[in-house]
């Protein structure tokens, strides 16, 4: 019982501290909530988070709508996503 919880325990944190060691990828949304391409990366999970709320700060309506215009639209900052960089929200490639 005590081996398995050992055991356990082990496995978490070498997950916790692969998940710290990884890249995050603040994933935007086009308007019809698709992910597109994730370009921006950041060391950690806290930067990436940092990232999308200075997004949402300086967002801008007059220049969503200039980006609409052009076919290139992409929803409000609120609605990206930050993910390790292990993961692709878009799916698996075909």
């Amino acid at each position: 019982m005590v081996r398995n919880l050992v055991a356990v325990l082990n496995l978490v944190l070498l997950a916790s501290s692969a998940a710290a060691e990884c890249t995050w990828v603040l994933w935007p949304k086009d308007l019809g909530s698709n992910f597109v391409q994730g370009l921006l990366v950041y060391e950690s999970r806290q930067q990436c988070e940092n990232a999308q709320r200075e997004f949402i700060k300086s967002w801008d309506v007059k220049e969503q709508e200039q980006w609409r215009l052009l076919g290139a639209g992409r929803a409000h900052p609120s609605h990206w996503h930050c993910l390790p960089d292990s993961i692709d929200p878009r799916g698996p490639k075909r």
